[in-house]
């Protein structure tokens, strides 16, 4: 499984925003220069976590956004389910899998990939925001 600058940068994006929505809304500029990215990439990611919940908008001088709900609240998957696609075979996708490949009938290695996936998408569901940014996913010796 790739996870895409899409679902990568949304998850920065989503943990710069809880680390500073103290001090107000948050503005995308303020979080592309924190992060180092792009601005209007930042602006293609928020649409998607506004209209899935996670992240509410006010316009206007001090405008920008917060998250609706506590980092304890938000988990990865969530935020990977609205901005990225988590399939690692075509033939995960929902509807007809022999639509994606011919070979889905007879395909010796369909359970593995089947298997992988859901326990990426448990431990995903299983990590939450607030887990991210206490560092309890860090690599040793890394620091936040």
């Amino acid at each position: 499984m790739k996870i895409s600058t899409r679902g990568r940068y949304s998850i920065r994006l989503v943990a710069d925003i809880l680390q500073h929505q103290e001090e107000g809304y948050v503005s995308i500029s303020s979080s592309a220069d924190r992060q180092n990215l792009s601005r209007k990439y930042l602006e293609q990611l928020v649409t998607p976590l506004v209209k899935g919940g996670v992240l509410k908008s006010e316009r206007g001088k001090d405008g920008g956004y917060k998250c609706t709900l506590p980092a304890e609240q938000i988990r990865v998957i969530d935020i990977l389910n609205l901005t990225d696609n988590l399939m690692l075979v075509s033939c995960l996708k929902s509807g007809d899998p022999a639509a994606y490949c011919p070979h889905y009938k007879n395909c010796v290695e369909v359970g593995l990939w089947h298997h992988v996936h859901e326990m990426l998408v448990n431990y995903f569901s299983s990590v939450t925001m607030a887990d991210l940014l206490a560092g309890s996913c860090s690599l040793p010796g890394q620091e936040i």
